[in-house]
């Protein structure tokens, strides 16, 4: 999950094509250890949904999508595909792995409500 988050980030900050992004990703030493089948169907669902994860999560968020962090905006769109395109998934792991990585790599202001 942190690949596709770090890949996102990337992405959020950089006008570097997805496919590019992810041919990088694959190249990373630390990334023979992931699961390369499932991090690429959750890089594919991300990207493919950006726009749709992006106007989900806006409700909920006390600020724009533009004015969040690179990782606030990537995180949530990862969870959002996990929990509509992964049943085997539980959402408790999914929930924690958020929290988990908006503690490691999430702005100490975030205000996402």
């Amino acid at each position: 999950m942190r690949w596709c988050c770090r890949a996102s980030t990337s992405a959020s900050c950089r006008a570097t094509p997805d496919d590019a992004i992810w041919l990088q990703l694959l190249e990373s030493e630390d990334f023979a250890a992931a699961d390369a089948e499932y991090l690429a169907a959750l890089w594919r669902g991300t990207t493919r949904e950006h726009e749709a994860l992006l106007g989900v999560i806006a409700p909920h968020s006390a600020r724009a999508p533009a004015d969040l962090s690179p990782i606030e905006r990537a995180d949530p769109r990862h969870r959002g595909v996990e929990l509509t395109h992964r049943p085997d998934v539980p959402f408790k792991v999914v929930i924690d792995e958020a929290v988990e990585l908006a503690k490691d790599f999430g702005a100490t202001d975030g205000t996402a409500t």
